[in-house]
C-alpha cells in the first residue's frame, strides 16, 4: 500500500462537507491507496490522476516515490472545469 499526504486545505474542505460525502471519500482514498497507479490520468502528458467521488466531487492527486500527494478536492463540476482549464 501506498503513503496518503494532503495537502493543506483538504481537510478544511472536507469540514464543509455532508457526512455521507464524506465516507464516500474515505472509501475512494483507500481503493487509491491500495490500487495505486492504475487509476485514471488526467491527460496523458501530466502527472495527475482524477478520481470521481459521488455525483461531481473530483479528488485530483499524483503518485512519487510510493507516496500519495492529494493535490486539490473539488467539490462541482464547475470547480472542476474552471481547474483543468488554468
Amino acid at each position: 500500500m501506498l503513503d496518503i499526504i494532503f495537502e493543506e486545505d483538504f481537510h478544511k474542505d472536507m469540514k464543509d462537507l455532508d457526512k455521507a460525502i464524506r465516507k464516500e471519500i474515505q472509501n475512494q482514498l483507500l481503493k487509491i491507496r491500495v490500487e495505486g497507479i492504475l487509476r485514471k490520468h488526467f491527460h496523458y502528458d501530466l502527472p495527475y490522476f482524477i478520481e470521481r467521488v459521488g455525483y461531481s466531487c473530483r479528488i485530483i492527486y499524483q503518485i512519487n516515490d510510493n507516496k500519495i500527494y492529494i493535490l486539490r478536492f473539488l467539490k462541482s463540476h464547475k470547480e472542476y472545469e474552471k481547474w483543468y482549464k488554468k
